[in-house]
């Protein structure tokens, strides 16, 4: 190697070596800690570079996981939930001996884990309750709930009507809109029907009660509800064209007989109709 080129390598280590920080002193214990603290350091390294988006993803799935069985542990293990089909009337008695008679096409939920403490009852359709004394006895609905010690009512909550009828005693009925709450008594009902409110102050309790014996009666109720409380009572599926808007029908029926019952429904209205197996079509 000549002079010249060993001079050039001189000065390039000088200057590299000027840009150096030279370390003082330090102690033993000051050098062990430095250790740690590097090492630390890249064990945390190694741990976020483990957590790929991927990895990621398997965790936050895993945790759903766990929350939605958590969920059905805490909440729905103890739920009893009755139904009643098209065309049947069914009975039943609550754990508390409050006995529930249920329309067709209904059905209720509620949690029989200590269901005397809290007697909620969740019903979509129709049913009569005869509630036995003790806490406070709820029924919800989609538009409401009914609040009672022991007493005994019917509530039929089907799509856009809620009707409520007090039997015996005094329930308490809660309105979600328009936001009202009512005590009815004895013989007093109240309806809910596309938002309007109307109460009658002494029904005929037999009537109200008449459809635990296969018996419907109408007073100016809208003809498409009362179709379709036929199709619920005989697993019927009734066609129209028609446009029953603002047609209204007032009288009886009973779901013994179909074809007696289609008469005395449509030839009032002056609606002729055909009926083929269990559908039936309005012309």
């Amino acid at each position: 190697m000549s002079d010249h080129n060993h001079s050039w390598d001189t000065d390039q280590l000088l200057q590299i070596t000027q840009q150096w920080e030279v370390p003082v002193s330090i102690s033993r214990e000051e050098a062990w800690n430095s250790f740690v603290r590097k090492t630390e350091q890249r064990s945390s390294s190694k741990v976020i570079s483990f957590l790929s988006p991927r990895r990621y993803v398997y965790l936050v799935a895993a945790s759903l996981t766990l929350l939605a069985a958590a969920y059905f542990l805490f909440f729905k293990v103890g739920t009893e939930v009755v139904t009643s089909a098209s065309g049947e009337r069914l009975t039943y008695i609550l754990p508390d001996k409050s006995a529930v008679i249920m329309n067709a096409g209904s059905s209720l939920e509620y949690q029989r884990t200590n269901f005397s403490d809290h007697r909620t009852i969740f019903l979509k359709g129709e049913a009569f309750f005869d509630v036995k004394e003790g806490n406070t006895f709820a029924v919800v609905t989609d538009f409401g709930e009914v609040r009672v010690l022991g007493t005994s009512f019917n509530i039929f909550s089907r799509q856009s009507r809620l009707d409520i009828a007090c039997i015996s005693g005094k329930v308490e009925v809660v309105i979600k809109e328009p936001d009202f709450t009512t005590k009815l008594e004895k013989g007093q009902r109240i309806v809910l029907r596309g938002g309007k409110l109307t109460a009658d102050e002494n029904i005929d309790l037999k009537k109200a009660l008449a459809w635990q014996s296969g018996e419907y009666y109408f007073d100016r109720a809208p003809l498409k509800d009362v179709t379709e409380e036929l199709e619920r009572q005989f697993k019927i599926t009734i066609l129209s064209d028609h446009d029953f808007s603002g047609r209204y029908y007032s009288g009886y029926f009973t779901n013994k007989d179909l074809p007696e019952a289609l008469k005395m429904v449509f030839l009032p209205m002056g609606l002729d109709y055909e009926q083929r197996g269990d559908m039936v079509e309005i012309r």
